[in-house]
């Protein structure tokens, strides 16, 4: 398959800045993304706590299925065209209906990217973090010499972020429940949303590491115009093209709220093997993140 059908994929991670990169990317003049952020294609088997509206293949069974997945699938696809039309966007009406008639299979996920005016196209899905090896593998063959996104923050972090986001789409009752929080940070959900060891392991044994990009979120808080410029680079795009004002804006960022000792001390405890690992899988920020864990370790023990 011809690699300028589809030229990168950001893989996430969950709650590490990807809605502010693709908002980014659909700002760029040489860069086109799909006006759906995430496809979510790759992840759609049961297997993976993402699955969503591409798990039912088949289109009469989208249609005539009384599922909530079904159902929620027809509600978003009345929606989507509804406004195109509405707002008379030809352009993204065309897409709309590429993406909601037809059957769910290869050949549909790679016309989606067909006939761009960009020199470079993508998507990102940030639970194809969780993608085991045959999956990987898929992707890979469908799109070969696909560049990979992978931008990592500090995942007690990223963790609490996750939950504050979960919580306020209800499915975290109360926040105030420790014993509810534990439960949930044991889930499938977050603990393999935020296993950047295993993501690497897999990932890194079917994508070459010169087609890999591993950012830090901390260095987009520090400084986000040199962040991009790295990712110019390594998609071989102009970062002039990225649009300034624009550029340190904060999209898609969940309410602060400070996170309880409790609950950190428990996420240090969960995340501190793996940051043990990570410091000599991918070093930089990741030093910072091991000694801040074992800091709330030693407060927990007081």
């Amino acid at each position: 398959m011809n690699k300028k059908v589809i030229d990168f994929i950001g893989i996430g991670a969950h709650k590490c800045a990807s809605t502010w990169l693709w908002a980014n990317f659909r700002a760029h003049h040489q860069v086109w993304v799909p006006p759906q952020k995430e496809l979510h294609y790759f992840d759609r088997a049961a297997k993976y706590p993402s699955t969503g509206e591409l798990g039912t293949e088949k289109l009469g069974n989208r249609l005539l299925r009384v599922s909530s997945q079904d159902s929620g699938w027809r509600k978003k696809a009345i929606r989507n065209l509804a406004g195109s039309l509405i707002r008379f966007d030809t352009e993204r009406l065309r897409w709309w209906l590429k993406f909601y008639p037809r059957r769910f299979n290869d050949q549909w996920y790679l016309s989606l990217f067909k006939n761009r005016n960009t020199d470079v196209a993508g998507e990102i899905t940030p639970a194809y973090t969780m993608l085991d090896v045959s999956d990987i593998t898929h992707l890979n063959n469908l799109c070969p010499e696909v560049k990979i996104i992978f931008v990592i923050r500090d995942p007690i972090e990223r963790a609490w972020s996750h939950i504050r986001f979960d919580a306020g789409l209800g499915k975290i009752e109360n926040l105030a429940d420790l014993d509810e929080v534990r439960r949930y940070i044991d889930g499938d959900a977050l603990t393999k949303r935020g296993d950047y060891v295993a993501a690497l392991r897999n990932w890194l044994s079917v994508i070459p590491r010169d087609r890999f990009f591993i950012g830090f979120y901390d260095d987009i808080k520090l400084d986000a115009v040199s962040f991009l410029n790295e990712l110019s680079d390594f998609l071989k795009i102009d970062v002039n093209g990225f649009p300034q004002q624009g550029i340190s804006k904060s999209v898609g960022v969940s309410r602060s709220k400070g996170i309880p000792l409790e609950i950190e001390v428990y996420l240090a405890n969960k995340y501190l093997k793996e940051l043990e690992e990570l410091t000599s899988l991918v070093g930089s920020h990741s030093f910072t993140w091991l000694e801040s864990a074992q800091v709330t370790l030693s407060k927990g023990a007081n």
